[in-house]
């Protein structure tokens, strides 16, 4: 196994930050490590929870990020090599709040 570091410039920070390409907005969402430049520039109010379960794995529900649905499905092909949809679930995890009077 190999472990890629990718360091990001100061412009595709702030592209990211502006969601001017939402599949990279969405790769870079997924990191599991950021810097202190790329914490500042993390579109926390552009991020979508999902929920991807592959069929017939041994592995448990996977969490990904993603800017929509479409940018959810293209980050799933290109990263688990997944093209059709026969081959797992994928649900977006939605939060709900409410007042307790």
């Amino acid at each position: 196994m190999s472990i890629t570091i990718r360091t990001y410039t100061t412009k595709e920070l702030n592209d990211i930050k502006n969601n001017k390409d939402p599949f990279k907005t969405t790769i870079f969402m997924n990191g599991s490590t950021f810097s202190a430049e790329e914490i500042k520039a993390y579109p926390h109010a552009l991020k979508k929870t999902y929920i991807l379960d592959i069929h017939n794995s041994i592995e448990g529900d996977i969490k990904i990020n993603a800017t929509d649905d479409i940018n959810a499905k293209n980050f799933i092909r290109a990263e688990y090599n997944l093209g059709h949809k026969a081959d797992y679930t994928l649900l977006e995890e939605l939060k709900t709040y409410r007042e307790v009077v």
